[in-house]
Order: C-alpha cells, then structure tokens, then sequence
C-alpha cells in the first residue's frame, strides 16, 4: 500500500498520532456500548466450561486499547452469574491475578508486554495453588488431621 499520497512525509509522526489517537478513541467507544460482540459460541462454551467445574480466566489487553475496557465489556456481555466466576487478568504487564470478575486498578500494573501472558498464567497458577493449598488445610483442620 504505503505512505499516502496527499500528506507530506514530513508530517508522517503528526499524522500516524492522529490516526492512532482516532482509533483508540473509537474503540474505547465502541467497547463502553459493547459493540465489539464476542464471537459465536464464546458465552456457551464459557458456560460448559463452568458448569464442568472448569477455572475459567479472561486474559484481557492488546498493545493499544485499554484492557480493563476490553474485559469489562467481555463480563457484561457474559452476564452475571458467569462473569462472577472469571478471574481477569489484564495484560500486559500484568504482574498477578485480579480476584473473580474484578477489574482492580493493579490487575493491570506494569508496563512491559514481553513475558506479560505468561507471568499473568504464573500468577493465576501461583495463586490457584495457594487457594487450593488453604482449602485443604481447612479440610483437614476441620476433619481432626
């Protein structure tokens, strides 16, 4: 394709802000009214996967749109009783697990993208661990040993 035409190479930084800017104004938009639909069949299998006992995570963020928007408008799309039980982890640069359905400021913390997918899965698994581990102390506090 390349440079257009009618804008002058010196103004290239001017106007590839102004496009960006644009897009990222657009899409907040868009996401705020839940006019980006998840794709067909997402909610039921979500749903499959929770009524199986699944751990079910939305790992939300892309290099340009704000994560807690994207996953935002996920959980309302979902509905209630199904985003209730999704931890969202907000990448990237996401540096551990938000609790269940929440969207908490330091999900998201951080600034580096490389590695952040994966320390987000480190994270959930570190803390999945962590509740299970407690879980069956209690069990067995709770059962004299």
């Amino acid at each position: 394709m390349g440079w257009p035409q009618f804008v002058p190479t010196a103004e290239k930084d001017l106007f590839t802000r102004k496009i960006i800017e644009t897009k990222v104004t657009m899409m907040s938009r868009m996401l705020k009214r839940d006019e980006v639909r998840l794709r067909d069949g997402v909610a039921s299998v979500i749903q499959d996967a929770q009524d199986s006992g699944a751990c079910v995570a939305l790992i939300a963020g892309t290099q340009c749109d704000a994560p807690d928007e994207v996953a935002a408008s996920v959980l309302r799309q979902l509905g209630e009783p199904a985003a209730e039980g999704i931890a969202v982890f907000n990448c990237p640069g996401a540096q551990g697990a938000a609790e269940p359905g929440d969207l908490g400021a330091d999900a998201g913390a951080g600034t580096s993208p490389a590695g952040s997918v994966s320390a987000a899965l480190r994270g959930a698994a570190a803390k999945h661990k962590a509740r299970s581990a407690a879980a069956f102390v209690a069990s067995l506090q709770r059962g004299g040993g």
